[in-house]
């Protein structure tokens, strides 16, 4: 179905037209559509699935995140702290950071890599949040004096979208709150979904259309020559679900020609989620059929996509690398490839230097202030205000000839709930093994009082540190890590091992913690 969403101009024309030239509305409007049709096919987004992104990778500058806080005393700008969220086309969906803030309330950064309205979610303390599309230039105006009146989620007074991208990242979140309950609704309708229903389908293809009413109502009362992005990015969504669907029941659905057709615009969590789950259904049927994926999908499209084959710990691995990195044929592909493998070896080596660091005085082995201990084998303290380096050197010397398995979690991530009873599980039948079971629990939206009810609750012995967010954002960028429950694995002679990777704990054995011990 084709549908002028690009018909678009300001609302003062809009206003015009309607009151003073309402015999020539028609050809107005068609003008004014062909002019803008026009100025859209030019400048339209592509994907980077598509064999014409390769160029536009290198001739493309880095887009710059930008704003200005205002209205700010010299003590607001410094206690405040603008932290972010960036959302990558590899396996690690996200990328967390700090962005400093100057003393006459500017910002600035610059993103890695030229992809297209890449998905940044901002946070200015408990002031404002919002998602925000990066493509040519984002620059924000942040009036803390309006905020500290009424906090902001995605628009409202206080905050200005601004740059070459204000006018988008302005229209996309006024779509996030049009009808927001009901949209908040369809989602938890969604959530509440399982694929095991017999109407599973019926009912995601219903919720998926009454959302995509919604939009399309937006739209009509406001267009934009970009609104075809969030209809791709709501399919994105609707794929999804359908591929899990398929590759769960192993059964194929009729909508699969369209599904593999369809290319992300944007790289958002729903177009991430959407290649994670592409991928995994093309491997499915490479296997299964017994044909590469590069023919399933097509060159450029599986190319892609093997970005998220990236961080499985193949990244690091000098051989799995060349191996992966040889059925690569997009240059920009393996150029990200490239840097993806020196990035994760610099890492490695910076958390190996951390580990063996000798510049821990014997009586610096308590990690963090004690908090608590408990006669179910846990011990509690919690620690701020420190480097992951020097974090990672004092853990090393507590446990020295201990092999380490960390888990980093949060109390509000069901998954990583879910996951501890099975790390109790190990640890016991560990014990008589020099393995320590070091849990790491952000502070990011917790307290130490949750942390502390949620682990006499479970009963989970261990070592447990109760980290602030800054540590927290060091370690996951250290470790190649965007969120939680993430695992690291460190054996006896204190190296991030690379080969026992675990995603679920549920999935590890005994055997395999065995192997973290070098004889």
């Amino acid at each position: 179905m084709t549908f002028f969403v690009s018909m678009t101009y300001n609302c003062t024309n809009v206003q015009y037209i309607k009151h003073s030239l309402k015999p020539m509305r028609p050809i107005i409007t068609i003008l004014l559509s062909l002019h803008i049709l026009t100025a859209y096919s030019q400048n339209a987004p592509i994907s980077i699935a598509d064999a014409e992104f390769n160029a536009q990778f290198f001739k493309t500058p880095k887009p710059i995140v930008s704003g200005k806080i205002i209205n700010a005393s010299k003590k607001d700008l410094a206690e405040l702290k603008i932290t972010y969220s960036l959302v990558n086309p590899f396996l690690s969906v996200q990328t967390n950071g700090i962005a400093s803030i100057n003393k006459d309330g500017s910002f600035k950064f610059n993103l890695e890599y030229p992809f297209p309205y890449q998905e940044l979610w901002i946070n200015l303390g408990d002031y404002f949040y919002s998602g925000v599309y990066v493509n040519k230039g984002t620059n924000l105006e942040l009036d803390l004096a309006q905020l500290k009146k009424h906090s902001v989620e995605f628009n409202g007074k206080g905050v200005k979208y601004k740059g070459r991208d204000g006018e988008f990242n302005l229209w996309r979140n006024d779509l996030r709150l049009y009808k927001r309950k009901q949209q908040s609704a369809i989602y938890d309708e969604l959530y509440k979904l399982q694929m095991h229903q017999p109407d599973y389908i019926v009912k995601l293809d219903s919720l998926h259309n009454l959302l995509k009413s919604i939009y399309s109502e937006y739209i009509t009362k406001n267009p934009s020559p970009l609104s075809t992005l969030s209809e791709n990015d709501r399919l994105c969504d609707y794929y999804s679900s359908l591929l899990k669907y398929m590759q769960i029941t192993k059964k194929e659905l009729p909508v699969w020609k369209q599904i593999k057709n369809h290319k992300a615009l944007m790289i958002s969590n729903s177009a991430s989620m959407f290649n994670y789950n592409l991928f995994n259904y093309a491997n499915y049927k490479a296997q299964t059929q017994n044909e590469a994926i590069d023919k399933i999908l097509g060159i450029y499209y599986a190319d892609m996509l093997k970005l998220k084959a990236g961080n499985r710990g193949v990244i690091a691995n000098e051989q799995e690398f060349g191996e992966l990195t040889s059925t690569v044929h997009t240059h920009w592909v393996k150029e990200v490839l490239r840097k993806q493998h020196y990035n994760a070896l610099r890492k490695l080596d910076e958390v190996k230097a951390a580990l063996n660091s000798g510049d821990v005085i014997a009586g610096d082995l308590v990690v963090g202030q004690p908090v608590a201990q408990y006669t179910f084998g846990a011990k509690l303290s919690s620690v701020s205000k420190t480097k992951a380096t020097q974090f990672l050197a004092k853990l090393h010397n507590k446990f020295k000839g201990k092999a380490m398995i960390i888990d980093m979690w949060a109390t509000w991530c069901g998954p990583c709930i879910a996951d501890l009873p099975y790390s109790s599980k190990l640890h016991n039948e560990a014990a008589n093994l020099p393995v320590e079971f070091v849990y790491l629990c952000t502070s990011s939206g917790s307290s130490i009082e949750k942390w502390k009810n949620k682990i006499t609750e479970l009963k989970q012995s261990g070592t447990h540190i109760f980290i602030d967010q800054p540590l927290t954002n060091e370690l996951l960028s250290l470790f190649g890590k965007s969120g939680f429950p993430s695992y690291v694995c460190i054996d006896t002679d204190g190296k991030v091992s690379t080969t026992i990777l675990i995603e679920r704990m549920q999935s590890v054995s005994l055997n395999d913690i065995k192997k973290l011990i070098i004889n």
